[in-house]
């Protein structure tokens, strides 16, 4: 710019007007221009002159502090507030003149609140740590003037529009200096002021003029400069919203600016007021508030600042701010106060809606559990919300005196990290951090801190901000949880160690292995593997691991069983250095005795096993006998398996199995045997009476029904007949079992053993409940067989029964009542597949539940048969035939003969569609006959007719009408003739537009006579199609006369709607094209559960003796014989659509072609 901006304003009124504000507000203020020249400056804080800016390091922060607020200018702000490392608030705002920007206006260097001891505190501790002399340092701080916020954004809202003042009167100035350097470029100009005497001669007269003349140029220059300057600046205050007022205190007398009349709604002509007239426009809640104040005057007590509501006369309510200065006379009297008034409605309601925003936001901040907190840059605390004092465990104003808090709270090995993150965040935009703090009572707590930066509508970082969680119970849980899976893995160690050697004592090793694996399984169960040895002494041998060696460092445990020390385990470390005390656990001592608890029971097995042994014996025999019984498949295999597992498994000399005959004589004859008993059952001749044949064990089993015992054959009385046989085959002792099932005794089984007394009572009771299962096997595999002949009888008559019914031509099921298939014959599985267990609705018409029609219900419940006939879904017609029967049961079922008619029926239709083409025929002939010779005639007379009104010149109109209608009647009985006539035609190529114009010439009369409005749309370029022409002809005819039925029965009269619409197109389905006509009339339509039926033989929606049901069963057939296919959409009530595809090559060729 051309000029600076002291040539521009006066900064000696400008540094009188910010003196004043000084005054007023106690409140430093500054104008400093754009190369760093301080042009006003008012107040001033000891602590930052003395003290900041004289020390390097805080120096270097004021610096710091400054250059974020003039970066932080540029923003759409008007004024930028920042706090500096030491809490003191400033704020700065910029003046632009003529789009430039020259200087700044700076203020501040205030507290916000007032500081308590603690901050003093810091102050101290600031003071010790820069080297300032503490006293002098605490007395400037102390001087530090505290502002509310509210009051401080009042000042700095002036000093915005005092800046904007100041840069009007600057721009203003500016205009004036270009326009008189332009004017002086241009012209000179002279202002002068002259001064004369007369001088007179003897008698009184002028005779000359004595004078001075002076060049006043610059004073005009000046005058016209300061009445400009006031206009410029009356402007400025009402731009800017600031007005000027004076008060003569002795007087009461006000006088105002013209802005601030406007400001206050009184008439500016009445220039001055009273002090009554000023209080009058007062807002009455604040009259009294504005009379106290003056009371305060008054007494030499004042205020810096008054905010009340003005009333202007439309009633609208204005919010004022005024300062002022009070000046003293000459005798030190208050005489008079000077001020300033200024409209801040606009403001206050500003205010008042971010005071209500904050207030929300704050809430929202408050009611949280997480600490939610705001820095500067510079890591000046801006906010911290409640719940930081439960985390940190510090009051809010002890954390907001201390802004270094939370790096000082940080863990020292957290420190690193954190500081790291801190350098980082700018560059990143956000941070995510763990950490943990100490907090004053000791405590130590983990914070999960997400830090964000703030940036401004130009993207600079302005402030930082986050959410710090205290997630310690989180980690507190976490490190449980890892200290509980390291104690986890340690104890299934011991577990392993245990499951290892109860596995080596499960395998029924020796003690030996078993106590070899015992010194092999403990080191790498203990806590420190690798240093760790075992010993195990068991009477007089011992066991040890690898690396064994004696150390001072042991524990050891006893074996014990049948209350005597048998044996011990110990267990030694093998690092010296590396215990200060014990290296050992008490769960790895509790293991150690686990396992001599272990070995002591595994040394008393040992001690039991021939005993346990002996009975495992016996009860594998038992389970090998039950699963020979189990899997047996006949008697004379089962019985002898027995004998043989007896003799093996049981450790016996010999068995066998006798029954009992029922003879007179009563004999045992032997049915099975297995052994060292060769020869023994030859003419054994043992009885089951009571005679001297019939008491050895085997005889009295049979007869008593219990077991009998010889347990020394060889001293046995009642063994005598069979002593010596018995004897030469090894034979010393010998039990009998009875075999019985439900209290009858059919056999018994006899044992042998080599050793005398071999049958104990545990022994007789295993082996008794051994001839109890073989006696229900044997009963078992009997009624078996008897159940298979049974079975295989039934079977035989159940093929000759199924062979009866696959014989059938028809489909026969057996259905049950609840509609399930239980069986279908060879028919049935051919033409719907396999459906037994399936429900019959189901499947044979695709419908969710019982069909309406069905009979079966009925004819169960009657328990007679009952006939119907039926449309399946593949449109074939069957006959159902229900025959009802009782099973064994008691339960009602029915035989369902299910016969297709379809064709029989299609037959039935054939037969009769010939008799009327036959009558048909016969009619057509007989009336051609009569009708061609007359009609023959009226042409032969209307031609001659012609030929006469040639000759005469007469009207020829009418004969030539004559002969049209003739040969019209004609062509009429010559289509009927074709129609009628009763051959199987060849297939030729025909155009189906012409086929359809014979069509209609047949029916066109009636559907006139009815009022049937037809629409035919068919393209006249239709390819050829092969095709038989009277069966096209004969579906068109039933197609358009179901559709004029139709009509017909919804409009019996004429009607807009009674419309019948033929169109036809070319189309491709696939690799295929086809001629589709739609036959469309908005008829009465057909019901949605009718639709699939319409073409099936038989079936017609018209009522009795209007319809045989035939038509378009025989249209349908025609179509298919074609290749094509017929298929009709309807709305019931609506309309219907009858459509019609035929190939355009159906694959036929004609003779010739042939």
């Amino acid at each position: 710019m051309k000029y600076s901006l002291k040539e521009l304003v006066d900064i000696d009124k400008l540094q009188e007007l910010t003196d004043e504000l000084y005054i007023i507000t106690s409140v430093h203020s500054a104008i400093i221009d754009m190369d760093g020249e301080v042009l006003t400056s008012s107040g001033g804080q000891r602590i930052c002159t003395d003290f900041y800016r004289q020390h390097p390091q805080t120096l270097k922060e004021c610096i710091k502090s400054n250059t974020k607020i003039r970066k932080n200018l540029y923003t759409a702000a008007p004024f930028v507030i920042h706090t500096c490392p030491r809490g003191l608030v400033y704020a700065s705002s910029q003046i632009i003149i003529a789009g430039e920007h020259v200087a700044n206006v700076f203020s501040g260097q205030v507290f916000l609140e007032p500081p308590d001891k603690t901050k003093e505190q810091f102050f101290r501790e600031q003071a010790q740590k820069f080297g300032f002399d503490e006293t002098e340092y605490i007395k400037a701080f102390r001087g530090i003037p505290i502002c509310t916020e509210k009051k401080f954004r009042a000042i700095l809202s002036f000093l915005f529009k005092f800046a904007q003042m100041t840069a009007q009167l600057g721009y203003t100035r500016l205009n004036e200096l270009e326009s008189l350097t332009a004017l002086q470029e241009n012209e000179k100009r002279f202002d002068l002021n002259s001064r004369g005497k007369a001088i007179f001669d003897e008698i009184g007269n002028p005779v000359r003029m004595v004078g001075c003349t002076r060049d006043i140029h610059e004073q005009k220059s000046a005058e016209e400069a300061l009445r400009k300057s006031e206009a410029n600046f009356a402007e400025a205050q009402r731009i800017a919203h600031l007005g000027s007022w004076e008060w003569d205190i002795i007087t009461d007398e006000i006088q105002l600016s013209h802005e601030a009349y406007r400001i206050v709604g009184l008439d500016p002509q009445k220039m001055k007021l009273s002090l009554d007239d000023f209080i009058d426009v007062v807002h009455p809640e604040d009259k009294a508030y504005i009379r106290e104040q003056i009371d305060k005057i008054r007494n030499k007590e004042m205020d810096e600042g008054y905010e009340y509501r003005i009333v202007h006369s439309n009633g609208d309510v204005r919010h004022v701010q005024s300062f002022g200065k009070i000046f003293l006379n000459k005798n030190g009297v208050w005489e008079k106060m000077i001020g300033t008034v200024q409209d801040i409605t606009d403001q206050v309601q500003r205010e008042l809606q971010l005071k209500e925003s904050d207030d929300r936001f704050k809430r929202l901040l408050n009611s949280l559990n997480d600490v939610a907190w705001a820095a500067d840059l510079d890591g000046q605390l801006l906010y911290l919300n409640p719940a930081a004092e439960s985390v940190y465990g510090r009051a809010l104003s002890k954390l907001y005196a201390n802004p270094e808090f939370w790096i000082e709270m940080v863990h020292p090995e957290d420190r690193e990290k954190i500081s790291w993150e801190a350098e980082h965040l700018l560059k990143n935009g956000k941070v995510e951090s763990q950490y943990r703090i100490i907090r004053d009572d000791g405590k130590i707590r983990w914070l999960n801190d997400k830090k964000t930066v703030v940036y401004n509508d130009a993207g600079d970082p302005v402030q930082i901000g986050g959410i710090a969680r205290d997630i310690t119970t989180e980690k507190i849980a976490v490190n449980q949880n890892k200290k509980f899976m390291y104690e986890l893995g340690e104890r299934l160690k011991e577990l392993d160690c245990m499951y290892k050697i109860s596995n080596s004592i499960r395998l029924s090793k020796t003690l030996d292995q078993i106590f070899e694996d015992v010194v092999r399984f403990i080191p790498p169960s203990f806590q420190y593997p690798e240093s760790t040895c075992c010993r195990l002494r068991f009477g007089k041998k011992e066991y040890i691991s690898e690396k064994f060696k004696k150390t001072p460092w042991k524990i050891s445990s006893d074996i014990i069983f049948s209350n005597q020390k048998e044996g011990e385990i110990e267990v030694f470390y093998l690092k010296e250095s590396v215990f200060d005390e014990t290296p050992f656990l008490k769960e790895e001592q509790n293991l150690i005795n686990g396992i001599c608890q272990i070995l002591a029971e595994a040394c008393q097995q040992h001690k039991t096993q021939k005993k346990i042994a002996q009975i495992n014996s016996t009860l594998n025999l038992h389970s090998e006998c039950n699963k020979i019984i189990v899997h047996a498949k006949n008697e004379s295999d089962m019985i002898n398996s027995i004998c043989r597992i007896i003799v093996e498994k049981g450790n016996y000399r010999y068995a066998w199995i006798g029954f009992a005959g029922q003879g007179k004589e009563k004999l045992i004859i032997p049915s099975a045997q297995y052994g060292c008993g060769e020869g023994y059952l030859d003419n054994l001749n043992v009885r089951w009476d009571d005679t001297e044949l019939g008491r050895s064990p085997i005889g009295r089993a049979i007869r008593e029904n219990t077991p009998a015992v010889s347990q020394q054959i060889s001293s046995d009385p009642n063994f005598s007949p069979w002593r010596k046989r018995a004897g030469k085959r090894g034979f010393r002792s010998n039990i009998a079992l009875p075999l019985s099932f439900e209290h009858h005794i059919f056999g018994a089984l006899s044992i042998y053993a080599s050793e005398k007394k071999a049958f104990s009572a545990k022994k007789a009771a295993l082996l008794k409940e051994i001839a109890n299962d073989l006696a229900y096997g044997i009963m078992a595999i009997r009624a078996s067989e008897k159940h298979r002949n049974i079975k295989k009888n039934l079977q035989s008559e159940r093929n000759k029964l199924q062979s009866v019914l696959n014989g059938v031509g028809d489909s026969v099921h057996v259905i049950n009542k609840d509609y399930t298939i239980e069986f279908q014959n060879n028919v049935s599985k051919d033409v719907f597949g396999e459906l037994q267990g399936k429900k019959c609705y189901k499947n044979f018409f695709q419908m969710d539940e019982p069909c309406e029609f069905c009979l079966l219900q009925e004819s169960l419940s009657e328990n007679r048969i009952q006939h119907l006939e039926t449309n399946f879904t593949d449109q074939k017609r069957y006959d159902i035939v229900f025959s009802p029967f009782q099973e064994s049961d008691e339960k009602m079922k029915s035989v369902i003969v299910m016969r297709d008619i379809t064709e029989k029926n299609r037959l039935q239709a054939e037969a009769m569609r010939a008799g009327h083409l036959a009558s048909l025929g016969e009619l057509a002939a007989g009336v051609a006959h009569e009708i061609n010779n007359p009609v023959t005639g009226i042409i032969n007379i209307a031609e001659i007719l012609i030929d006469k009104f040639h000759e005469l010149g007469g009207d020829k109109k009418i004969p030539e009408r004559i002969v049209h209608e003739g040969e019209r009647i004609g062509n009429i009985v010559k289509n009927l003739l074709l129609f009628a006539r009763d051959k199987k035609e060849e297939h030729s190529p025909a155009q189906i537009n012409d086929i359809l114009t014979l069509t209609l010439e047949l029916v066109e009369r009636q559907l006139l006579k009815d009022g049937i409005h037809l629409s035919v749309n068919i393209p006249s370029d239709m390819p050829l199609i092969k095709m038989r022409r009277q069966e096209i002809q004969q579906v068109f005819l039933n197609i358009i006369s179901n559709a004029r039925y139709a009509l017909n029965k919804k409009y019996k009269n004429p009607h807009e709607n009674k419309i019948l619409e033929i169109n036809g197109e070319i189309i491709e389905s696939g690799k295929e094209k086809y001629v589709r006509l739609i036959f469309y009339d908005r008829g009465l339509g057909i019901p949605k559960k009718l639709v699939d039926k319409v073409a099936d033989p038989f079936f017609s929606t018209k009522p009795q003796g209007e319809g045989t049901g035939l038509g378009l069963s025989i249209s349908h057939g025609i179509i298919k014989n074609h290749g094509g296919n017929l298929w009709f959409e309807s709305r019931e009530g609506e309309y219907t659509k009858a459509m019609v595809n035929l190939p355009v090559n159906n694959g036929w060729q004609s003779k010739k072609e042939i």
